[in-house]
């Protein structure tokens, strides 16, 4: 990765994946689940800075991104480029999917917990009535651009942070090196279980430079229990909650086949 820009969500995201990952291993776990489904054909449909974009077109997929962020998808370009590939992408909210693309996908991946942020990310609010509807209409896009039998591969915060008892949890990821620099990470989240709310406030510090990097979102608080029962709404045949894999350090995985 390279750091500039540092005041950016996506300069800020990209510096979280560092300690949310054991990147390689997690990109060869994936892409072992993805043969597994005789999935070839990929569409990352929230692929950010590109993680695991990248590191899965090395390893042979036909890769398609896209992001509705126009921060995250000029550091994608830019990593594509110091990693010398090109992988197609465009600037598409996920319910803009299904009129957009004129194709079928084996697999669609929406990860790093981005779907609760469908209406929000990078605003300073939230809509939450707004959100829970382009939720499932989002879902709904994803299935429709999967063949038959196709995988949909999406995440959201552990169990553990979808309880009653539990709301306000904070992650110190410790500190590492990256590009020749001493950074830090933590998070604090707290979930409004009344009003279905959730806010994400991320804090990068740079030791040399003494500067920390922050940024915070609002989104919507969807539980897993109301996750589920939007995609068997939708009609995915077969659900698998909490699909473990290798790498995955911080969200719990879910997996639907069409």
């Amino acid at each position: 990765m390279y750091m500039t820009n540092f005041d950016s969500t996506d300069f800020i995201w990209d510096t979280c994946i560092e300690f949310l990952y054991n990147k390689e291993l997690y990109a060869e776990s994936l892409s072992q689940l993805l043969k597994e489904h005789n999935a070839k054909k990929i569409l990352d449909c929230s692929c950010g800075t590109g993680f695991p974009a990248i590191q899965l077109k090395k390893k042979g997929f036909d890769l398609t991104c896209s992001d509705l962020s126009e921060r995250m998808l000029k550091r994608f370009k830019n990593n594509m480029q110091r990693e010398s590939l090109s992988i197609p992408f465009h600037k598409l909210s996920w319910t803009e999917l299904n009129s957009f693309f004129n194709t079928k996908f084996d697999a669609v991946l929406c990860r790093g917990c981005s779907l609760p942020y469908c209406v929000s990310w990078e605003k300073d609010s939230v809509d939450l009535d707004k959100a829970r509807k382009e939720i499932f209409a989002s879902l709904q896009n994803m299935h429709d651009i999967l063949e038959e039998n196709g995988l949909l591969y999406l995440d959201l915060s552990p169990r553990e942070s979808h309880s009653p008892l539990n709301t306000t949890f904070i992650h110190n990821f410790g500190s590492k090196k990256i590009d020749n620099q001493t950074v830090s990470v933590n998070w604090k989240i707290h979930h409004f279980l009344e009003e279905s709310k959730r806010i994400w406030n991320a804090n990068v510090l740079v030791k040399e430079s003494k500067k920390t990097f922050s940024m915070s979102f609002e989104a919507y608080y969807l539980r897993h229990s109301e996750l589920l029962s939007m995609l068997k709404k939708i009609g995915f045949k077969k659900i698998f909650p909490y699909f473990e894999v290798e790498g995955e350090n911080t969200y719990d995985v879910f997996l639907a086949v069409k």
